[in-house]
């Protein structure tokens, strides 16, 4: 009787590796694991479960990838392929290619175009595209995990050993990245380097990292190219490895210093690769199919957009894809009028609301390059002067009682979006720069009010002007312009600046405005200057001789300019 019912009991786990209970049923004694405690992870598991799968190149959550526009992006992209395939007169023994370019240039879209090319035939090893919007891949955390798996899976070879190197030290992943680098991929690769597998410029030896500016801290962004020199330098790998970021001021100087700069050499996105007829081709084409597939089509002038909008547009986006990208996503949505649209981006109407806002992608990359600096205020006022007035670094830093080198050192953090030219002029490389910080509903904390610029420029300028006397080529535009900046000086700062003009020694013989200038006298402003004075900010008759005191000739002009 005992015999014929199903024997079942609990069995200790203790017994068994890697259970807490199992079910024992009937005289088979089938096992079924009902809960496990402490269970074995395998090497590769672990690895998996480290990996940001985000970062491939091609990430299946990625959401609207940049990707190249077709016939776009041509010569850059020959010229890298040139370089990973060995093909360059100069620099083609350089283990790394840094590629950088502003913000907004493309850069992302290049590399995802180089790694499906590599991909395709077989030459790429592995990728890691940074982005400071997924916590995922916005660090260094997880990027030796996710080369090393891309790794074990081109290179099936290898993958044992990274398993087993894993198993053995199932903490390995915690550690420092160059001991997480050494074990998962400088040693797993040795033997086939001895091999001479990855010799040959055919085999999977290219490894990707984008946007490597967007990884976590300075300090970190310099560590991970420290590991990749010890690649080269003291490992010796056969690897080639494509760095994509912007140049920003930390990164430039690591590339210049220590072993890197026998190591690697450089492509900037620049003019030289034609980015304006390439920007032009995508606007073109991209306007061809809203104007074939858009549901208000029928409503389009086939003419639509002109010309001249069109090459205001080119213009505009300054060599940078992301204004061009930005503007077509806006006016291509089914939702809307693309003409209105269109108009919106083009400043001929506003927005019906803030959820219509054109460039809220543009603007978030504004505001997170501008969070970065130290002095905002003081950069804000510094780009404010140069935005109105073009004068060059030393003129800025004298108008702006700075002392020599400031303006570099404070906009260093801005190098994705402004350089100082050879000629020390400050080149703003996004057109649209100045739209955004004059439009506080974009800017917001970074606004910069044009009318407090000019009082700016008044109220200390009168000053510079006159004591700048040695200085005329530098302070020529400040003269000449004087009269401008008061029109657009607010009547709230008339008083003041009414002040400020009474008190000025201009009757004085070494005054500039006395001083001819390229054989022309400055003293012709006289009389604007003056009659704006008196309509503007109520300068009376009293007034007018108390400036003309001493001063003959001045008396001839502010009666001229009084009648």
């Amino acid at each position: 009787m005992l015999n014929s019912l199903p024997r079942t009991f609990i069995f200790d786990a203790t017994m068994l590796s890697g259970a807490s209970h199992n079910l024992f049923t009937g005289g088979t004694y089938n096992v079924h694991n009902v809960h496990v405690q402490g269970t074995t992870i395998g090497g590769f598991e672990r690895l998996q479960q480290a990996v940001s799968p985000g970062a491939f190149h091609d990430a299946g959550d990625t959401v609207d990838p940049p990707k190249c526009h077709p016939n776009t992006r041509t010569a850059v992209i020959n010229r890298i392929m040139d370089w990973i395939l060995g093909r360059l007169e100069e620099g083609d023994e350089a283990n790394i290619l840094w590629f950088h370019g502003p913000a907004g240039s493309g850069k992302s879209a290049i590399a995802r175009k180089i790694a499906e090319l590599c991909e395709s035939e077989k030459r790429l090893l592995a990728t890691f595209f940074f982005s400071r919007s997924d916590p995922a891949r916005g660090n260094a955390k997880s990027l030796i995990a996710t080369i090393a798996y891309q790794i074990a899976i081109n290179l099936p070879r290898i993958k044992e050993k990274i398993v087993a190197t894993i198993e053995r030290d199932p903490l390995l992943l915690t550690r420092s990245l160059e001991s997480q680098s050494v074990a998962l991929i400088v040693e797993p690769l040795r033997a086939l380097i001895k091999a001479k597998y990855l010799n040959t410029k055919y085999s999977r030896r290219l490894i990707i990292i984008d946007g490597l500016d967007e990884c976590d801290t300075p300090d970190i962004q310099r560590e991970v190219l420290n590991i990749f020199s010890f690649f080269f330098q003291k490992y010796r790998l056969p690897l080639r490895i494509l760095v994509s970021s912007r140049a920003e001021r930390h990164l430039t100087h690591s590339f210049s210093t220590g072993s890197l700069p026998k190591l690697y050499t450089t492509l900037a996105l620049d003019n030289n690769y034609q980015p304006e007829r390439d920007i032009r081709l995508f606007l073109t084409d991209n306007f061809r199919v809203i104007k074939a597939t858009h549901p208000m089509r029928h409503y389009i002038d086939h003419s639509w957009p002109s010309p001249d909008v069109l090459k205001g547009l080119v213009q505009k986006s300054s060599g940078q894809f992301i204004y061009a990208s930005t503007a077509v996503k806006y006016v291509s949505s089914i939702r809307h009028n693309p003409t209105d649209r269109l108009n919106v981006v083009l400043g001929i109407r506003p927005p019906h609301h803030a959820r219509e806002m054109p460039f809220s992608e543009l603007d978030a990359l504004y505001r997170h390059i501008f969070s970065s600096l130290d002095d905002a205020d003081l950069v804000l006022r510094i780009l404010g002067v140069r935005l109105l007035s073009p004068l060059d670094v030393r003129c800025l830093e004298r108008f702006l009682l700075l002392n020599r080198g400031d303006i570099e050192m404070l906009i260093g953090n801005l190098s994705s979006i402004i350089t100082i030219s050879h000629n020390s002029y400050i080149h703003i490389l996004h057109a649209s720069l100045g739209d955004f910080l004059f439009d506080a509903t974009r800017s917001r904390e970074f606004f910069i009010d044009r009318s407090s610029i000019h009082t700016m420029w008044n109220t200390t300028n009168l000053f510079l002007i006159d004591s700048a006397s040695n200085n005329g080529g530098h302070f020529g535009y400040a003269a000449h312009h004087l009269v401008w900046h008061c029109e657009n000086t607010p009547l709230s700062a008339s008083a003041e600046l009414r002040e400020e003009i009474m008190n000025f020694p201009l009757h004085r013989p070494d005054s500039c405005f006395a001083r001819p200038e390229d054989g022309v006298s400055l003293f012709y402003l006289v009389p604007e200057l003056l009659h704006h004075s008196t309509t503007r900010m109520k300068f009376t008759i009293k007034d007018s001789k108390k400036f003309s005191v001493s001063s003959h000739r001045n008396s001839h002009y502010i009666t001229q300019a009084l009648d």
